[in-house]
């Protein structure tokens, strides 16, 4: 049986804020947002000022928001957010709600039973120039690491895979995408907790050792050059 080479991935060196690259990206787009709803921890975020699809919708020009969970629709809604589709992110192409310059798909792909059909149905709401904006815990982050020394795997419930930096990078390029850009993103806390001194920690010692990877994205069929 021949060996199966395996070989050395360069990995990016640049850290950046999650919440402010996604609304950099989105100002005055017309915006795509996957997962928007973020339930159960929907009523928390917005308490906090953190709730990202109302980040979204302060800058962009154009927003729809696309998710699974009706009682965190239903909740938005009585907040008068009424931009949401309920639909399944694993069978996208029963809707027909056109096309977005910036499509973010945000700590969804790792909860996927099938990412590659996600991937292939995003496609649809893709023009030429559109960016699909991806972003997942990072396998190789050091506080996830330090837990194993313990016993333990501290994991979503529902999550269903890991990715690193070469995993993500191949999945999107297997489903027909190229890479605009790459980057690690990392945890921040203001209370200054354990997990947050951790990360400050990782922070320094690699980029690729915190939160999580944001990937930037085109169809390859409108690659140029």
């Amino acid at each position: 049986m021949q060996a199966i080479k395996t070989w050395g991935w360069t990995l990016p060196s640049k850290l950046i804020d999650r919440q402010e690259a996604i609304i950099s990206l989105c100002k005055d787009k017309s915006v795509l947002h996957l997962g928007c709803v973020d339930y159960p921890a929907t009523q928390e975020q917005i308490d906090k000022k953190r709730f990202l699809h109302t980040k979204i919708m302060s800058v962009a020009r154009k927003v729809t928001g696309i998710d699974n969970n009706r009682l965190g629709i239903e909740l938005l809604c009585k907040l008068g957010i009424n931009n949401i589709v309920e639909a399944d992110a694993e069978h996208l192409h029963k809707l027909d709600i056109g096309t977005f310059e910036i499509v973010i798909a945000g700590e969804i792909i790792e909860h996927l039973k099938n990412p590659g059909f996600f991937l292939e149905g995003v496609k649809k709401f893709m023009n030429s120039e559109s960016l699909l904006v991806i972003s997942v815990p990072n396998a190789f982050c050091l506080r996830r690491f330090l837990w194993i020394l313990l016993r333990k795997e501290k994991v979503h419930p529902d999550h269903c895979y890991y990715f690193s930096h070469a995993t993500l990078s191949h999945l999107l390029e297997s489903c027909g995408y190229f890479l605009v850009n790459q980057s690690s993103y990392c945890f921040k806390d203001k209370n200054f907790s354990l997990a947050g001194t951790i990360e400050k920690i990782a922070s320094f010692l690699s980029p690729n050792l915190c939160e999580g990877l944001f990937y930037i994205a085109k169809k390859s069929g409108d690659k140029k050059g």
